[in-house]
C-alpha cells in the first residue's frame, strides 16, 4: 500500500457534483483521488492501478452498488470499500464493504471512516 501521504482512492459516483464534492474533500486530507461515473471504467482501473481505498457513492442504485461491491471484492479482495448509503438504505454489507458512511454524515466522519479501514488493510497486510 503506498504511504500515508500519497494514498491513492478510488471514488464512484453516478452524481458528477456529489463526485467533485467528495474528491475535493479527500483531496484537502492529503489523498490522491480518482473519480468516475462509470462502473466499467473503475473495474478496469482496479485491474491495472494500486487503489489503497474504494468508496462507492449512495447515487448508484442499491442492486448495482451491491453488485459493484462484490465485483471490487473479486478484482482486489485486499482493497477496502467505503459504501456510502442513505437513511434505511441495507447496501452496507460486511461481506462486501468494510465500512459504512451515511451521506448526511459529514466530511470528517468519512474521512476517519477511511482512516480505520487502510490501517486496518495495513495490520492485516
Amino acid at each position: 500500500m503506498a504511504t500515508n501521504s500519497a494514498r491513492l482512492i478510488l471514488s464512484i459516483s453516478r452524481d458528477e457534483r456529489l463526485l467533485r464534492s467528495r474528491q475535493m474533500v479527500l483531496e484537502s486530507a492529503g489523498w490522491q483521488v480518482e473519480t468516475t461515473t462509470d462502473d466499467m471504467d473503475a473495474l478496469r482501473w482496479l485491474g491495472e492501478r494500486n487503489f489503497d481505498v474504494v468508496v462507492i457513492g449512495h447515487s448508484i442504485p442499491y442492486a448495482e452498488r451491491v453488485c459493484l461491491a462484490q465485483k471490487v471484492k473479486i478484482i482486489r479482495p485486499d482493497v477496502p470499500i467505503v459504501m456510502m448509503c442513505i437513511q434505511g438504505d441495507n447496501a452496507f454489507s460486511k461481506e462486501f464493504a468494510d465500512a459504512r458512511v451515511g451521506s448526511l454524515d459529514g466530511p470528517a466522519v468519512l474521512i476517519n471512516a477511511i482512516r480505520r479501514v487502510t490501517a486496518r488493510a495495513e495490520k492485516n497486510a
